[in-house]
């Protein structure tokens, strides 16, 4: 994470000593406001850096995007990036930082993907690098909302499965027993010598 306005290096909250204004896209379909903080993606030769969380969706389609802004030194370097929204590991809104980028820019890009189950889903965000060193990209205002809009991508029925409480109860009760009997183990293995 970042703070924006801070010309501190990436110890201290910054985009390597250069300061990143707040998003100020009108475009973006994002409904939150910008905060105080961005979350800042930079790595060479970085698989698959991600962020991601398990949330509820409906049947429906979704507009899942983001805002991006690409700092002019992390642009400099030769090595390519990429950044894409994704659900269960599908991409749904995408972009990709080359050297034709324009930097020092707030952007936004999103796209629509279809549910047709209800369920938990593993939505990510997730960074690609391919040299040393690569391009970085800090992102902000990220969402997922529901839209009458026609999807680009269908995500299929498998949503991500979330333990009932019952459930819970027998992992931890099964876990509890697991413990004992390890612990039982260990003290029968004991032996005085005198």
């Amino acid at each position: 994470m970042i703070n924006y306005n801070s010309t501190a290096n990436y110890a201290g909250g910054g985009a390597f000593g250069e300061r990143v204004t707040p998003d100020n896209i009108a475009a973006s379909a994002s409904p939150d406001a910008v905060g105080t903080r961005a979350a800042y993606f930079v790595g060479d030769r970085s698989v698959n850096e991600t962020i991601y969380q398990d949330i509820f969706l409906a049947p429906g389609n979704y507009r899942v995007g983001f805002s991006y802004y690409l700092t002019a030194n992390g642009l400099r370097n030769i090595g390519n990036s990429s950044i894409d929204a994704t659900i269960i590991g599908i991409p749904v809104a995408s972009t990709a930082i080359t050297s034709t980028s324009i930097a020092k820019q707030w952007r936004a890009v999103s796209g629509v993907g279809q549910i047709s189950r209800a369920g938990y889903y593993d939505t990510a965000f997730v960074f690609n690098s391919n040299r040393t060193p690569s391009k970085d990209i800090v992102i902000d205002r990220v969402f997922a909302i529901r839209t009458l809009d026609n999807p680009e991508i269908i995500i299929p029925p498998t949503p991500t499965a979330v333990p009932e409480p019952a459930m819970w109860m027998m992992y931890i009760t099964g876990f509890g027993l697991v413990g004992t009997v390890i612990r039982r183990r260990a003290r029968s293995g004991v032996r005085k010598v005198y």
